[in-house]
């Protein structure tokens, strides 16, 4: 269970909801905030896009370049070349080549699919989980993938389908 303190490993999606909830700096003030470069460059592409977002993430968060050797070491884990974009790819190879502790905040069926064939679904936390841990109060509510709910669902329906196939 993630607590603040902790190295909270974040997606674009998740940096997104968490500026437009106005959470970012509580979470960055509470946690050891780090992401990938790809992550942020998405930040800065996406549509909603905003120079002083991808400022105050670059501010506040650790932003790691993901090195070939990083690409190749996950690959040989898990293959996810056709599942990720390649934010959350590089974000996922830069947590295994981590030797730390760290939680990965990433709203995404094909990340949490990915840390559970990786073995570490536990490792998986959501939006609000991390709000809800350092007790940081939020005015608007999340959408439905950045809650708890969703990522015991996504995690139930991945484990079935695990059990289904006969892993």
């Amino acid at each position: 269970m993630i607590k603040p303190g902790d190295v909270l490993l974040i997606d674009t999606n998740a940096m997104i909801e968490a500026l437009r909830v106005n959470c970012w700096k509580a979470i960055a003030a509470r946690y050891k905030v780090a992401t990938v470069a790809e992550c942020v460059q998405e930040l800065g592409t996406g549509s909603k896009a905003n120079q002083k977002d991808v400022e105050l993430v670059r501010e506040t968060a650790r932003v790691h370049n993901v090195t070939p050797m990083e690409c190749i070491a996950q690959n040989q884990s898990y293959d996810l070349s056709d599942l990720m974009d390649a934010g959350e790819r590089d974000l996922v190879a830069h947590a295994l080549s981590r030797s730390d502790a760290w939680f990965l905040c990433g709203p995404d069926k094909s990340t949490i699919r990915a840390l559970h064939a990786l073995g570490l679904r536990a490792r998986a936390v959501s939006l609000e989980g991390v709000i809800q841990v350092a007790r940081i109060p939020v005015k608007l509510a999340f959408k439905y993938n950045y809650t708890e709910h969703w990522l015991s669902d996504k995690s139930t329906e991945i484990r079935l389908q695990q059990l289904h196939k006969g892993n």
